[in-house]
């Protein structure tokens, strides 16, 4: 049984979307405990702070895209294991950011 072209590219976006989500949970514990450390002091302008906003807005970006190629794949019956990410992620993520802007960063 061969795996046609879009098996492909599901497999290759439910991958990226994973490697991705495990940098922006790194990214997020990063800032985490440097904002348990030192508190504001440390993670604005600082490397911290930088490497959590690029890993969130990369994440947000690559979910979109994740998002669109699940409804694609799912318009053409193709089943993949992360397809559950690949659909929910972004929609976490804007609810996560939304919240963070609202109550943490000020």
């Amino acid at each position: 049984m061969s795996i046609t072209r879009t098996e492909h590219i599901v497999n290759f976006t439910a991958w990226v979307t994973v490697a991705m989500t495990t940098c922006f949970l790194a990214a997020q514990t990063l800032l985490l405990g440097a904002f348990v450390v030192n508190g504001d002091e440390g993670i604005s302008d600082t490397w911290v702070g930088y490497t959590s906003a690029t890993t969130t807005i990369g994440t947000l970006v690559i979910s979109l895209v994740a998002l669109a190629v699940a409804v694609w794949a799912a318009a053409r019956g193709v089943r993949h294991r992360f397809a559950w990410l690949m659909r929910y992620e972004f929609l976490v993520l804007v609810v996560l950011v939304a919240l963070s802007e609202l109550f943490i960063f000020e």
